[in-house]
C-alpha cells in the first residue's frame, strides 16, 4: 500500500541511462511507457522509495502493438506472357516489413480463373526485406492462357497481419 512507503518507478532505454518516462505517483499505482520502439534491446526499469521510502511491490508488464506489417513492392517473373515450352517457375515477390516487431511469417495466395485456391503458402525469405513464392510448371501448365492473380498476407512477430491488393501476373 502507498501509505507503508510511497514508491516511484523510471523507465531507461537500452543503454541504461537515457531517461525514457518516470511515474512518481501518489497513489498504489506506477505505470511507464517507451512509445514507439524502433530498436531491439532491453529496457531497465528503476524502483525506488521516494525520500528512502521502503514497501513491497508486483509488477505487470505489458505490451501493445497495433499496427500491420506493410507490404510493397510487388513482382512477378516472368513478367509477360508465359508459353507452355517455357519450364520457369513463375516467382512472386513482395517486400514486408514491420520496424516495430518484425516479420514472422508471409504467406501467398494465387487462381487462375474465377476461384481462389483456399491455401496461403508460405514464402520463402529472399534477402533484407523480400519475400517470395515460386508457383511451379507443373501448377501453371494446366492454365496456360489464362492471367494469374496473387496477393500476399504477412504477420508480424505480435500476431497482426495484413492482406495486400491483388496483383496480376503473366497470362
Amino acid at each position: 500500500s502507498h501509505s507503508v512507503g510511497d514508491l516511484d518507478m523510471k523507465l531507461y532505454d537500452t543503454d541504461g541511462s537515457t531517461l525514457l518516462d518516470s511515474s512518481a505517483g501518489i497513489s498504489d499505482t506506477e505505470s511507464v511507457s517507451s512509445g514507439i520502439v524502433t530498436t531491439s534491446g532491453y529496457r531497465y526499469i528503476k524502483i525506488y522509495g521516494y525520500n528512502g521510502a521502503r514497501n513491497k511491490y508486483s509488477m505487470q508488464i505489458s505490451i501493445s502493438h497495433d499496427s500491420p506489417p506493410e507490404i510493397s513492392s510487388f513482382s512477378t517473373s516472368p513478367s509477360s506472357v508465359i508459353y507452355d515450352s517455357d519450364s520457369r517457375s513463375i516467382r512472386c515477390s513482395v517486400s514486408c516489413e514491420d520496424p516495430e516487431t518484425g516479420i514472422a511469417d508471409v504467406y501467398f495466395k494465387f487462381k487462375y480463373g474465377v476461384n481462389w485456391d483456399n491455401t496461403w503458402y508460405m514464402g520463402h525469405h529472399g534477402s533484407g526485406n523480400t519475400y517470395y513464392y515460386d508457383i511451379s510448371r507443373y501448377t501453371w501448365q494446366a492454365h496456360v492462357g489464362q492471367t494469374l492473380k496473387w496477393k500476399v498476407k504477412a504477420v508480424n512477430r505480435v500476431s497482426i497481419s495484413t492482406e495486400s491488393t491483388i496483383v496480376t501476373g503473366p497470362a
